[in-house]
């Protein structure tokens, strides 16, 4: 519908409407008063409410925008609704009274008889509806706060948590590092025992003869070649696990770099409190023992919102 046509063509004919009415009354007054001027006592009849204008009914159908509202928000979508009510309400009811002309209604408790009072009840039954969502609104806003800071405070423990589990993990490779690396030495070095018992076990008094030399000299060379395949193959092995502990250890610090530096991005784009708008909803009204406690204790009796020491916000460190 053309709002502004809408409200003149309802101006107009609501005036006609009143006029005939007013015409209608005052002819049957006139006529009552010639045929029993003397019996009939003069009756005070109430002055009929002033039609609204053009510009007044206009308002009406504007009182939630003149325009729809582009945002898609919680409160542009409901004023989006409102306005769409009451322009269609505001139709029906137009035709509804240009139809039912000066009948009565049937239902006077449900329905008003003259349309400038529907519109006033229907807007104000429109607009409780509007301050309604909006308390609902602004207790939701205050609700998205508290959860905030809530995230703000259990989110701090993130990062702990996060480092030492991985610091953990490091430190169970670490581990199995050093167990395997026990394992195999005591493999090596069992091996080696064996073989030397074995030498020693190949040893007696006559191989001092000098005719058996030669068999002293093969079991010398047997012990001197196992020490030095043992201090070989230690050494190799010893070197072996200091670089896989540097590396591990090297991937480890890495990764915790790597982390922390992730972990400073969601902190940096996190969503705080301070962001959202704080709404004013009146204050919580507190018992009798309440305010006499902080009276006592010298605190204030009102709820005092705490100013943040440092600001928060998105991309800024303290």
């Amino acid at each position: 519908y053309n709002t502004r046509s809408i409200a003149s063509a309802s101006s107009t004919r609501s005036s006609q409407t009143k006029k005939s009415s007013v015409t209608s009354k005052r002819r049957s007054t006139s006529h009552k008063g010639s045929v029993g001027d003397e019996s009939t006592p003069t009756v005070r009849r109430d002055r009929p409410s002033r039609t609204k204008t053009r510009d007044e009914i206009y308002a009406l159908y504007c009182s939630f925008g003149e325009k729809r509202h582009p945002g898609q928000d919680f409160l542009s979508k409901i004023m989006n609704v409102l306005r769409d009510a009451t322009e269609g309400l505001l139709s029906h009811a137009e035709i509804y009274y240009k139809e039912k002309g000066p009948r009565p209604v049937t239902r006077p408790l449900a329905v008003r008889e003259k349309f400038d009072e529907y519109v006033t009840t229907m807007i104000e039954k429109l607009k409780l509806y509007e301050e309604q969502c909006r308390v609902y609104h602004e207790h939701s806003i205050n609700e998205f706060r508290e959860m905030l800071e809530l995230i703000e405070r259990t989110s701090s423990l993130m990062a702990k948590l996060e480092l030492d589990e991985q610091t953990q993990e490091a430190e169970k490779v670490l581990n199995g590092i050093e167990k395997q690396f026990n394992e195999t030495l005591e493999k090596i070095l069992n091996e080696a025992n064996e073989e030397k018992s074995k030498n020693f076990d190949q040893l007696r008094p006559t191989l001092g003869h000098p005719t058996r030399k030669t068999e002293l000299q093969e079991i010398d060379n047997r012990e001197k070649s196992r020490q030095s395949n043992l201090l070989k193959v230690v050494t190799e092995f010893r070197s072996n696990t200091i670089e896989d502990i540097q590396t591990n250890g090297q991937a480890t610090v890495g990764a915790l770099a790597t982390n922390a530096e992730r972990l400073l991005i969601l902190f940096d784009d996190i969503l705080t409190a301070d962001e959202i708008t704080r709404t004013k909803i009146p204050p919580v009204k507190q018992p009798l023992e309440e305010l006499v406690r902080r009276q006592q204790a010298g605190k204030p009796l009102e709820d005092v919102e705490p100013t943040p020491i440092l600001e928060r916000k998105q991309g800024h460190w303290a």
